[in-house]
C-alpha cells in the first residue's frame, strides 16, 4: 500500500465507495435504457391545421432520417408512454387538447 502524508486510505471504505458508484451507474443505465432514441409527433387529424404537419414538419423528419412515431390525438390520448420517447414534437397548431400534467 502506498503511503501518502495526511491521506489514510483503507481498502474497505474504498471498496465500499467503489461498489456504491457501480450500483448508482447501473441504476442510471437501467433507467436510461427505457427511453427510446426516436421522437413522437403529436397531431390531430381532425384539426384544420393538420396539413401543416404534412407540409412543413414531416418532410424535414423524413429528409434528415429522424425516426419518429405519429400519435394522432383524434383517436388516442397522449397516454403514459409519451415519456418513453427522447423527443416530443408538436406537429401543428390547434391540437384541440388541453395538455396538462397529472399527478
Amino acid at each position: 500500500m502506498v503511503s501518502t502524508p495526511g491521506l489514510n486510505l483503507s481498502p474497505v471504505p474504498c471498496l465500499l465507495a467503489l461498489a456504491l458508484v457501480f450500483s448508482l451507474v447501473s441504476a442510471f443505465h437501467a433507467k436510461a435504457a427505457t427511453i427510446g432514441a426516436d421522437a413522437v409527433v403529436l397531431v390531430n387529424s381532425t384539426s384544420a391545421r393538420y396539413p401543416d404537419f404534412q407540409r412543413y414538419i414531416q418532410p424535414y423528419l423524413d429528409n434528415f432520417g429522424i425516426a419518429y412515431t405519429v400519435l394522432d390525438l383524434a383517436s388516442n390520448g397522449p397516454g403514459t408512454n409519451v415519456g418513453a420517447y427522447a423527443v416530443i414534437i408538436v406537429g401543428h397548431r390547434q391540437l384541440g387538447l388541453r395538455l396538462r400534467r397529472e399527478g
